[in-house]
C-alpha cells in the first residue's frame, strides 16, 4: 500500500515538471527585451572602455608609438615594388596576368552579350505564343481529338536542356581560372622578394619595433580596462549584459 502511495506521488510529480519548465521558461516579450538590452549594454559597455583608454595618458603615449611604428613599416612597402622590377620572373608573370584578366573581361562581355541577345529572342517568341493562346481559346478550339473530350498533351521530353549561354559560361570561368592561377604565380614572386628584402638590417629593426609596440599599447590598456571593474556604472552594465544572457539562455534550454 505505501509502496502505490509513493509510485502515484512520483508519478503526479512528473506530470507537474514540464508545467513548471514551461512556466518558467521566459515568454517571446521577454527575450525580445533581453536581446535589445544585450545589444544597448553591450554599445554601452564598449563605449566606456573606449573612453578609458582614450584619457589615459600611458595608452595615448603606446598608440602614438604603435602608429609612428606602423608608419614606418609602411614606408618601407614601395621597395618590394621596386625590388619585384629587378626579378627576372616578374616581368613575364605580370604580363601574363594581363593577358588573363583582358581574357576574362572579354569572356565577361560576351556572356552578357549572349544574354542580352537570348532575353530579347525568348521575349520575340513569348509575344506570338500568347497570342496564339488566346486566339484558340477565344475560338474554343483548345482540344484536340473527339468525344473524350480531352485536350491534347504533348509528349514529355526528357532530355536534360542545355544552357545556351554554356559556352559562353564556360569561357568565363576557364579565364577566371586563368586569372588566379596568375595571381598565385606572381604572389610567390612577391613572397620571394619580401622575404630577401626582411633579411635587411633596417626591415628587420621596422619589423621589431612595430612588433614590440603593439606589444606595448596591448599592455597598456591591460590596467585601465582592469581598473574599469571597480566602477559602479561600469558593473551596472556587466550585470545587464548578465540578466539578458541568463533570459536568452533560458529560453534555449
Amino acid at each position: 500500500m505505501k509502496l502505490r502511495i509513493a509510485w502515484s506521488a512520483l508519478v503526479a510529480g512528473l506530470m507537474l515538471l514540464p508545467a513548471v519548465s514551461r512556466a518558467d521558461k521566459p515568454s517571446d516579450d521577454e527575450v525580445t527585451s533581453a536581446v535589445q538590452t544585450r545589444m544597448t549594454a553591450g554599445i554601452e559597455k564598449r563605449k566606456m572602455e573606449q573612453a578609458a583608454l582614450d584619457n589615459d595618458p600611458k595608452v595615448i603615449a603606446a598608440k602614438d608609438k604603435l602608429e609612428q611604428a606602423n608608419k614606418d613599416w609602411v614606408a618601407l612597402q614601395p621597395q618590394v615594388e621596386e625590388a619585384l622590377k629587378a626579378d627576372p620572373d616578374y616581368p613575364k608573370a605580370k604580363e601574363a596576368l594581363e593577358a588573363a584578366e583582358k581574357k576574362l573581361t572579354d569572356a565577361k562581355k560576351a556572356l552578357a552579350d549572349a544574354s542580352a541577345q537570348q532575353a530579347k529572342a525568348a521575349e520575340a517568341q513569348r509575344k506570338p505564343a500568347e497570342q496564339s493562346r488566346a486566339s484558340a481559346s477565344s475560338s474554343g478550339g483548345g482540344s484536340y481529338g473527339g468525344g473524350g473530350g480531352q485536350a491534347y498533351r504533348p509528349p514529355v521530353n526528357n532530355t536534360p536542356k542545355v544552357s545556351p549561354l554554356a559556352s559562353q559560361q564556360k569561357a568565363v570561368k576557364d579565364a577566371q581560372e586563368e586569372v588566379n592561377k596568375c595571381n598565385v604565380s606572381l604572389n610567390i614572386i612577391r613572397t620571394k622578394v619580401q622575404r630577401g628584402m626582411k633579411s635587411r638590417d633596417d626591415w628587420k629593426a621596422a619589423e621589431a619595433a612595430k612588433d614590440k609596440a603593439a606589444a606595448g599599447y596591448e599592455a597598456a590598456q591591460k590596467p585601465v580596462l582592469a581598473a574599469l571593474q571597480n566602477k559602479a556604472e561600469y558593473k551596472a552594465v556587466l550585470k545587464k549584459l548578465s540578466d539578458a544572457d541568463a533570459v536568452i539562455a533560458q529560453s534555449k534550454s
